[in-house]
């Protein structure tokens, strides 16, 4: 029985690798940041640029979008922003309490607050399908993941709680 189970994680825990449509954290299931592309030539010129009223994040880009957040480190809202990856120009822009980072999948763009406010915000819009309050922590400082209809979401503040959220309805799977 334990054999069968451990095949079935190693073999989901390699199709997850494989998966070059994962963009989440450092743009890999590896989270590592690695993208082997032998046509990039370094150093590359700069296609634009842009002014955010605080430090921006790290940015998530998905067709042709670049989706960041940036504002003040403290005391006020800050923003996610679409901007289109070739020009800049900005698709639409919405207002957060916080952010800890962003992940794609599906159409939809989440980020989860440091207070555990999970938010899925339609990719193309920037409109909020749908927010849900994480209950038992306190405290979130991991970006959220994304994957196969599920967005997991690290909590802490009392030991620690991994959270799997239904990616269409914001209900908790577990």
């Amino acid at each position: 029985m334990v054999v069968i189970v451990a095949a079935v994680v190693v073999a989901a825990c390699a199709s997850a690798q494989a998966d070059t449509g994962s963009v989440a954290y450092q743009g890999d299931a590896a989270h590592d940041g690695w993208q082997q592309d032998g046509s990039v030539a370094l150093p590359a010129p700069r296609a634009w640029a842009d002014t955010f009223n605080g430090p921006p994040t790290y940015p998530l880009i998905v067709n042709g979008v670049a989706y960041v957040v940036a504002g003040p480190t403290s005391g006020s809202d800050v923003a996610l922003f679409a901007l289109n990856a070739s020009t800049g120009a900005t698709i639409w822009e919405h207002t957060l309490t916080s952010s800890t980072g962003l992940t794609y999948d599906a159409g939809r763009v989440f980020t989860v607050d440091g207070g555990g406010l999970l938010t899925a915000l339609d990719a193309g819009s920037g409109a909020i399908d749908w927010s849900v309050a994480l209950p038992g922590q306190t405290d979130f400082t991991a970006p959220p993941t994304a994957a196969g209809g599920i967005v997991y979401v690290g909590g802490a503040g009392f030991g620690g709680t991994l959270y799997a959220v239904n990616e269409a309805t914001g209900a908790l799977v577990w």
